[in-house]
Parts: structure tokens; sequence; C-alpha cells
């Protein structure tokens, strides 16, 4: 249903500041101010349309579209709020094809939005009715393809030749004033690094020189890094982390990237593809190291001692014996760290780690018996998979009806195909009798040959497009045959759990309160 020519449109001014526009050092403000000022000239040019709000995502990646601002204005639209877009350039809007070519085919057009990029020259009002903007969100996406190749061949040579490259120093350094690719000591933190290497080379374990650290009340390396200014914010989200933990002195003690030794180790991880936000490690083969980049904490004697305490102390144990069926799944829902086990006389337990390790004062207890772990678990994947099958088999009563449509598709195709075929053999016989001369047969010809290569073209279309549909459904079969497998459930087990559960948070507020997070939801 198209728009009025007269009916006003409610706006929404949009802009976006990537982390690219940092790094070009634009500044932030004019570039935002720009963006603002050109919607704007045009929303004041055009009475239709009246100005409602506007939505700013400053320092945000346009390939992808997990944006605080972008999300609050399509919360809007989807309330009636807003029914228009206005952006400076598509490229604000966003760089990944796939995902803003879908945004165009269905969100705008189900939600009757009206968009408009004003140096671009788009006015889309319901219909791509040509080739203009998918070739220009194809052009957008490659160029962020090629920025990310430069980028990261730039980088490649930095680390080649020893230069730091983290955006944070590690714990124990700063970045050199004059050189921020060089790292210089810290002497404050420096102690502390020294003071945990000598502590554990002196006998004390990990969890004495925890509580050591945090009894003589020294900021733990996140808070010191704030304390003194920087915009950093732990990596795991954690509520709390202004106290020292297990993890954070077992990663000063292992070292890998040879800092304190100074060393410099990097690449160890990458990303997975220039536009999917996910690392992957790189294989120790692969990455790049360089000895003495910058001045060392801990001597070399002293490194190579606490490596060897570490693979004294810290037997390799076999973890495909025997694996707690939990393990790895289960969280404080309040510090964020994990769970752990431990045994008394009235049965197993389990408690959060931050509490066990660190003590009260950090995080509560979230104590509970195993066994009413399990039953909170087991009653919950009942419904989950009971949920999940009704669910399924509608979906695959609807994926049986769109397999019907393709079949008639292809089966009217052929047909039309055999006719052709058909209408050539008369053709030919016609020929031979002579009733057409040579020169009709040839035109005929010519026509016959555009019209078969045109019907098997779309026949090979719509097979293709089955065939992706079916990969798809592959897929979702192997889901679905997953949770057949689990229909009469009466015991958890680990391959069960893991197979059907992302995540279990454990809360405590006057009680306890567990959630539950599954790797498919059918409220979903």
């Amino acid at each position: 249903m198209k728009k009025k020519q007269l009916e006003r449109y409610h706006a929404a001014i949009y802009c976006r500041l990537s982390d690219e526009d940092y790094r070009k050092k634009r500044e932030v403000s004019e570039s935002i101010e720009n963006q603002i000022g050109i919607c704007q000239q045009y929303i004041d040019s055009h009475k239709e349309i009246d100005l409602i709000d506007l939505y700013i995502d400053d320092g945000y990646t346009g390939l992808n579209y997990h944006r605080d601002g972008y999300r609050r204005m399509m919360a809007d639209i989807d309330i009636g709020r807003i029914d228009c877009i206005v952006t400076k350039s598509l490229t604000r809007l966003g760089r990944e094809h796939a995902e803003t070519i879908k945004l165009f085919k269905d969100t705008f057009v189900r939600k009757q939005v009206r968009y408009i990029a004003v140096v671009d020259n788009i006015d889309f009002n319901g219909k791509i009715t040509s080739i203009e903007i998918p070739i220009k969100v194809v052009m957008n996406d490659n160029y962020s393809m090629e920025i990310s190749k430069n980028i990261r061949s730039a980088f490649q040579v930095k680390a080649n030749r020893g230069e730091f490259l983290g955006s944070f120093a590690t714990y124990g350094y700063k970045k050199d004033e004059k050189d921020k690719n060089h790292l210089v000591v810290d002497p404050e933190a420096a102690e502390v690094v020294k003071r945990i290497y000598g502590e554990f080379i002196g006998g004390k374990n990990i969890s004495q020189i925890v509580h050591g650290l945090n009894a003589n009340k020294i900021p733990c390396p996140s808070e010191y890094k704030r304390i003194n200014g920087l915009n950093y914010s732990n990596n795991r989200k954690l509520k709390k982390t202004y106290y020292w933990t297990y993890s954070t002195v077992k990663k000063i003690l292992l070292n890998k990237n040879e800092n304190y030794i100074g060393n410099m180790v990097q690449h160890r991880t990458e990303k997975l593809a220039y536009n999917i936000n996910q690392f992957v490690a790189v294989p120790e083969e692969e990455w790049i190291r360089r000895e003495n980049t910058h001045q060392p904490i801990i001597s070399q004697k002293e490194y190579d001692l606490v490596q060897k305490l570490i693979q004294t102390r810290w037997k390799n144990m076999d973890c495909s014996q025997n694996i707690w069926l939990f393990a790895g799944l289960l969280y404080c829902g309040d510090c964020g760290r994990s769970m752990t086990r431990s045994k008394r006389k009235d049965g197993r337990i389990v408690r959060c780690a931050t509490y066990s390790r660190t003590g009260k004062e950090y995080c509560s207890q979230h104590r509970l018996f195993e066994y009413e772990l399990e039953e909170i678990v087991l009653k919950a994947v009942q419904d989950n998979v009971t949920n999940t099958l009704k669910k399924m088999e509608l979906q695959k009563i609807a994926d049986k009806e769109e397999d019907y449509d393709s079949e008639k598709v292809c089966h009217k195709l052929q047909l039309q195909l055999e006719q052709l075929e058909d209408g050539y053999q008369r053709m030919l016989e016609n020929l031979a009798m002579k009733t057409i001369d040579t020169d009709d047969f040839h035109r005929f010809k010519k026509q016959y040959g555009e019209k078969k290569m045109d019907i098997e073209e779309r026949i090979d279309r719509v097979q293709e497009e089955k065939r992706i549909e079916e990969g798809c459904v592959s897929e979702y079969e192997k889901w679905f045959q997953n949770f057949l497998k689990h229909r009469e459930i009466k015991e958890l087990n680990r391959e069960m759990v893991v197979n059907l559960i992302d995540r279990i948070d454990v809360y405590e507020q006057e009680e306890i309160h567990i959630e539950i997070y599954f790797r498919f939801n059918p409220m979903e």
C-alpha cells in the first residue's frame, strides 16, 4: 500500500560515526553536526516531512546493526512514532550488503518506512525500482572489505617491526607519550607485577596472592586503568571489577605475550571476517614474536622459573573423562564469574567463585545443592523441548507448503518447455513438407532458442533457490532431530546439556533465582 502524496511523514535523522572516522582524526562534533545539518536542510525544504527525533551512534561500525541509536530508532518505528528515516548518505545507515538489502526489501516495505539518503539522491518509498540501491550497497560493503584488508596489512607490518598494537598497555606498562607503539615501564604497577612473581616463586599459591593484594587495597588492573583516566571496560562486562581475582593473577603469571621479559608476541587472534565481529585463535607457529622491544620488568630467569613451577603445580588434567554436567555453562548472575563445586557431608554444593576465592566483601555465596540445580534445569529443559517441538511441527507444515509452491512453478515451466519442443518438432515437419521455407524456419528457430534458454534459466533459478532453502532446512533438521532425540527426558547428561543450553546464571537477591538461556528458544 503506497503512501499518499500529500501525507505527512514523521521523520528521524539518523547519524553514525565509526571507529574508522576516529582513526582518520576527524572532529567528532563537526562530523556529527555536518550530518545533522545536511539532513535538517533537506527536511526544511520538504514541507511534508516533520522532524520527530534525532538518533546518533558515535563510534559504531557500519558492518552490523548492533547499535544503540539505531535500535532506539527501530523501536520507535515499531510503535508508529517514526515512519521516515533521513541520513546524510547510505553509508551512514550501514555498509554490510546482505543486511542492508534485507532492511530495504523487508523492514522498510513491510512497515511502510520512507528512507532518504540526501547526498546519494535516494528517496525510497516502498519498492526497489532500479539496481541503483543494490549497487551502492555492494560498493559500500566492498569499500569496507578493502579498508579492513589495508588495516590488517598495516598492523602486520607494525607487528613485524615489534611495535605495540593494543588499545591499552599491558598492566605494568604504559604507552610512551612520544610513541604510542612503544611501551615504557609504569613504576607503580610494575612493583605489583614484581610482587606477584616474587610471592609465587616464594611458595604462595594464587588464592593467597589474591587475598594479599585485596587486603592491601591494591586496585586490580581494570580499576587501575580507570583511576588513571583510561576509558577501559572489562571485556566480560562484569559488574564488579575493582578487586583482584584468581584469573587475573594467573594471566599475569602466564604472560603469554611475554611483555614482562621485554618481548612482544602479537597476532595471537584474528577476526573471523571483516564483517563478523568474532575472533579466533591463531596457531602458535603463526604468532609474530619480537625480542627486546622494550624494558623488561621480570628477568628471564624469574620468568622461566615461574613457568616451570606452573607446569609442576598445575598438572594437565584429562578433561575428556568425567566432565561435570554444567562445566563452562554455570555462572554467578551478579558478578559474572563462574560457579564452583565443593563437597560437604550433606552433599555437593555450587557456589560463586568470587565468594570462594576472594570473600564475601566482593560477592555473596549464591549457594545451592547440586541436586537442586539439576532438578531446576531438568524441568526447564523438559518445558523447552516440549514447546520447541510444537513450534517445529508447525514450521515443518509451513515448509512443506513452500516446497509445494516451488514444485508447482517448476512443473509449470517444464510444461512450457515441452510445449516449445513440440512446436519445434512441428516446424521441422513443416520444413520437410515444404509448408514453410528455410528463412521462416530459421526465424522460428532463433525465437525457439531464445525462449528455451529463458525457460531453462528460470528453472535453474527456482531449483537453485530450492537448494539454498534445503541447505537451511538441513541445519534446521539437525535441530529438529536433536530435539526429537530428547523428547522423553528423564535424566540430564552432558551431551544433552551442551546441545540444548547456552548459559545458566544464578542470582541471589532475597532468594536464589536461576535464568537458563537455551540455544533454541521457541518464544523467539
